[in-house]
């Protein structure tokens, strides 16, 4: 079986229209959804799905390359989505 991607898009319209969520699949696993409309906005935590400070254990730094990574695949997201309109 192929690995899961990273980050990964859900949403559920019947439940919250137009909000859209990003599953991150890999230690330290979680679900986070856009703070706003603008594509460089952060993203909020919603549900951590791997404990962060046991995974991190005291080092910000590297939650906040985290989401910084998940940041630029989110422009790269919007990028590909405009592109692949049809």
């Amino acid at each position: 079986m192929a690995s899961l991607p990273r980050f990964m898009i859900a949403e559920n319209p019947m439940a919250e229209y137009g909000v859209e969520y990003v599953i991150h699949t890999q230690e330290p696993r979680f679900i986070a959804r856009k703070v706003d409309d603008n594509p460089t906005s952060d993203f909020e935590i919603v549900q951590e799905i791997d404990d962060f400070n046991t995974f991190f254990a005291g080092r910000p730094e590297r939650m906040a390359g985290l989401m910084r990574r998940l940041g630029d695949w989110w422009v790269a997201y919007l990028k590909w989505e405009e592109e692949n309109e049809h």
